[in-house]
């Protein structure tokens, strides 16, 4: 709801500010209806990006780079993938235009500031748009604003409150931290151990916990 607003209309526009106060209300009544339970529940609420306005006079043209052999995913960053030759000569050719409106990288080099792993679905390029500009296919542009722009843009941040029996309430808010320490945060609340490699760190969000 509050994302298809976002999208459509921009994340300043009074109908995203009306999808969210629903999505507040739907939140509250919850929140309610718990507390008549009279039972030990933690209530954890996270949103997995935010949103920029995109500013359409910097749309950039992706379709020169769209060729047999080759497929590009209509994602935010856009992905190519193809064969090791497909993709040296696209490299080639977006390598002389990438910089001023977009970053450019291989499988192998890109940042841990944008993705800190190396998935096997990655793409063998990777085209992240600078700030407030988009990549365009050819069709017409419907989007207002959108999301994937590096992690670091505080229009990117996301949201994260959580109360409950074993939650250590604060004044304020707490410090900015990555939505891949949730995992392990939840994991402690319920009590579930897991052996398999994850990214989060169990030491950023901990000391919001109760012991039980």
């Amino acid at each position: 709801l509050v994302d298809d607003a976002g999208h459509t209309y921009g994340p300043e526009a009074t109908i995203t500010g009306e999808a969210v106060r629903e999505i507040d209300a739907v939140l509250k009544h919850l929140d309610e209806q718990v507390a008549q339970l009279e039972l030990p529940v933690n209530i954890v609420v996270v949103s997995d990006h935010g949103m920029a306005r995109i500013d359409k006079r910097k749309l950039i043209d992706i379709r020169p780079f769209i060729a047999e052999g080759v497929t590009v995913t209509k994602s935010m960053p856009v992905m190519l993938y193809g064969d090791e030759a497909a993709i040296a000569q696209r490299y080639e050719q977006l390598s002389t235009v990438a910089g001023e409106q977009f970053y450019l990288y291989t499988k192998e080099d890109v940042p841990d500031s944008l993705y800190n792993f190396k998935h096997e679905k990655l793409g063998d390029l990777i085209l992240v748009p600078k700030m407030y500009q988009a990549f365009d296919f050819g069709s017409l542009y419907m989007a207002t604003a959108t999301h994937g722009y590096y992690p670091g843009y505080s229009e990117m941040g996301a949201f994260f409150v959580a109360k409950g029996p074993q939650i250590r309430q604060v004044s304020g808010t707490i410090p900015v931290f990555g939505n891949v320490h949730v995992y392990p945060f939840v994991s402690n609340l319920l009590g579930l151990d897991y052996l398999h490699q994850i990214e989060g760190a169990d030491s950023v969000l901990s000391p919001y916990l109760l012991q039980p």
